[in-house]
C-alpha cells in the first residue's frame, strides 16, 4: 500500500515536472516563431499602411460642373449683330471693304512743257470766186501740258488710272512762212488737246524710296482749234482716237506723298476743223484745216498723293 502511494506520488511528480519543462520551452521561443500562431495574430492590433501625403482622393466630377475659366453663354439677341470677335471672315471683309478700297486710291497733278512734233497742215479756202488749196510743213512753238490723274493700286506693282488735262501749242510757221506777219497776213493758229485716257501702270518693285514706272493708255481726245486772221476768226473742235506712252521716276517724300518726273508721248488720229468766215464786205469763205499726224512730247513734274 505504501509502495502504491509512493509510486503514484512519484509518477505525479514526474508528470508535473514534464509539464513545466514543456511550458518553459514554449515561452522561450523567438517572437517570429510564436507570432506565426494564428490565435496570437488575431489578438494583436492591425497597423494601417501610411497614406502618401501627395496623393489626394479623386472625386469624380459630375457633368453639371462648369469649368472656372469658361463663362456660360448668354443667347444673343437675333436682331443685333454678333460681337466682332465672333464675326465670320466674310462679315469682317464686308465691313472693312470700303476702307481698304479707298486706301488704294491716289491722285497726282502733272505740269510741264510740251512740244508738238512738226506735221503736214492741209488747208483750203473756198468761196464763190476762189478755191485755194495748199499744204505745207507746220512747225509749232513750245507749249505747256497739265494733267489731273486719279488712280487705283491693284497691287504693289500694277495700277489703273484715269487721265485728263490739256495740251496747248501754237503754230509758228507753215511752209517756212511765219505766222507773225503784219496785216493782212498776220494770223494765229492754236491747238488745245483735252485727252480722256485709261492708263495701265507698272511700277518696278525696288527697295527704297525711288519708284521707276512705265505706263500705256488709250482713249479719246477733244482737239480744239482757235484760228484768227486779221479781224476775224473761229473756233472748232473734233473728237479723235488717242493713245499714250509714259515712263517716269517717283521719289517717296512721305508715306502718302511722292514727287516725280516723267516723259509722256501722246498721239492722235488726224484732226480736222472747218468754219465759215466773213470779213467786212468780202464774200463768205469756208476754211478747212487738217493735220496729218498729231504727236506731242511732254516733260512733266508730278505730285502724287495717296489716300
Amino acid at each position: 500500500m505504501h509502495m502504491n502511494v509512493r509510486s503514484i506520488t512519484f509518477a505525479g511528480a514526474v508528470l508535473v515536472m514534464s509539464t513545466l519543462a514543456g511550458f518553459g520551452q514554449d515561452w522561450t521561443k523567438e517572437p517570429q516563431a510564436w507570432t506565426n500562431n494564428p490565435q496570437v495574430q488575431t489578438q494583436r492590433p492591425e497597423v494601417q499602411p501610411p497614406v502618401p501625403q501627395n496623393t489626394q482622393p479623386q472625386v469624380p466630377q459630375t457633368a453639371t460642373q462648369v469649368p472656372q475659366n469658361i463663362q456660360p453663354q448668354v443667347p444673343q439677341n437675333p436682331t443685333q449683330p454678333p460681337p466682332s470677335d465672333y464675326q465670320t471672315e466674310s462679315l469682317q471683309d464686308q465691313s472693312e471693304g470700303p476702307e481698304d478700297w479707298t486706301q488704294n486710291l491716289y491722285t497726282h497733278l502733272d505740269f510741264g512743257g510740251s512740244y508738238q512734233q512738226s506735221t503736214t497742215l492741209n488747208q483750203s479756202l473756198v468761196n464763190t470766186t476762189t478755191n485755194v488749196t495748199s499744204s505745207g510743213s507746220a512747225k509749232f512753238n513750245l507749249g505747256v501740258r497739265a494733267d489731273v490723274v486719279v488712280g487705283y493700286n491693284i497691287n504693289p506693282s500694277w495700277a489703273a488710272e484715269f487721265d485728263t488735262g490739256v495740251i496747248w501749242n501754237s503754230l509758228d510757221s507753215i511752209a517756212g512762212v511765219s505766222l507773225n506777219q503784219p496785216y493782212p497776213l498776220n494770223q494765229s493758229f492754236d491747238t488745245y488737246t483735252v485727252p480722256l485716257l485709261v492708263n495701265i501702270v507698272y511700277k518696278v518693285p525696288l527697295k527704297g524710296d525711288l519708284i521707276p514706272y512705265v505706263a500705256a493708255g488709250a482713249g479719246g481726245a477733244a482737239s480744239i482749234l482757235s484760228y484768227h486772221r486779221a479781224h476775224s476768226g473761229f473756233m472748232d473742235s473734233a473728237f479723235v482716237f488717242t493713245y499714250q506712252a509714259e515712263v517716269g521716276l517717283k521719289y517717296q517724300l512721305f508715306p502718302d506723298a511722292s514727287l516725280g518726273i516723267a516723259y509722256e508721248f501722246l498721239g492722235t488720229t488726224d484732226p480736222s476743223w472747218h468754219s465759215v468766215l466773213t470779213a467786212g464786205a468780202a464774200l463768205p469763205t469756208t476754211y478747212h484745216f487738217k493735220e496729218s499726224g498729231f504727236y506731242s512730247h511732254s516733260l512733266t513734274i508730278s505730285l502724287t498723293w495717296s489716300f
